[in-house]
C-alpha cells in the first residue's frame, strides 16, 4: 500500500486540476496549493489508483507538467 506524504489540501488540489484537464506543474502546486510534493501525488495516483497521467517536460529547465 502506497502512503500519501502530502497534505490533504495539496492532494485535493492536484486531483481537481487533473480531472479538469489542466496541465499542472510543481511551481503551480507551490503557488496555488502550498504543496511541495506534486510528483509524489502523481506517483501514487498512477501506481495505486491507475490514473493515466502523462508527463511533458517544458522549457530549458525541463519542468514536468502532468
Amino acid at each position: 500500500m502506497a502512503a500519501w506524504f502530502s497534505s490533504d489540501s495539496s492532494i485535493t488540489w492536484a486531483c481537481r486540476e487533473l480531472l479538469s484537464g489542466r496541465a499542472i506543474s510543481h511551481p503551480d502546486g507551490i503557488a496555488e496549493a502550498g504543496g511541495w510534493r506534486l510528483s509524489a501525488i502523481v506517483y501514487v495516483l498512477r501506481h495505486r489508483y491507475q490514473w493515466d497521467i502523462q508527463t511533458i517536460r517544458k522549457g530549458t529547465r525541463r519542468v514536468a507538467f502532468y
